[in-house]
């Protein structure tokens, strides 16, 4: 996947170049980026959050597979939480770290299970997702049958 998202960076890079004024490179970076994109689109276009300095900050929204959004900076948000999740699960063993990761993980396998440009990234995202929803599933199971109902509505959430 990292080659795809390389060839699109140079696309970019090489287009960019071209345009003199910031209005026409991000008219040439929505181009390109849609040309890319094997979703016809008709959701809202997605503004990324402010993200804080903090190495363990994780994103409080994804953007939906249908939303309009650069996929180069989808990227790199989603490099950023999966490092973030990482660090979060290794130092904060809270039921709510927990499931902030979950949650989080979650949304972007949905989005990169349809949004991604590569066809062998996209079936590997939809596995990955197909395993992670199947152990949510049994973990609300788990919740319901030891009437651990708090974790049972926080996990109906996800």
């Amino acid at each position: 996947m990292a080659d795809v998202f390389k060839a699109i960076e140079q696309l970019l890079e090489d287009y960019t170049n071209l345009c003199s004024d910031f209005e026409e490179e991000m008219m040439v970076r929505e181009f390109v980026l849609n040309a890319i994109d094997l979703v016809i689109l008709l959701g809202e276009p997605f503004i990324f959050e402010k993200r804080e300095p903090s190495e363990y900050y994780i994103s409080l929204q994804v953007p939906g597979i249908g939303d309009r959004v650069d996929l180069s900076r989808a990227r790199e948000i989603a490099q950023q939480d999966a490092r973030a999740c990482q660090l979060v699960l290794e130092h904060d063993h809270s039921l709510a770290a927990t499931l902030r990761v979950y949650r989080n993980t979650l949304a972007w396998l949905r989005f990169w299970s349809v949004r991604c440009p590569s066809e062998e990234w996209r079936q590997r995202f939809k596995e990955e997702l197909e395993e992670m929803e199947k152990g949510l599933q049994a973990l609300r199971t788990t919740a319901k049958l030891t009437f651990q109902l708090e974790i049972a509505e926080e996990l109906a959430n996800i």
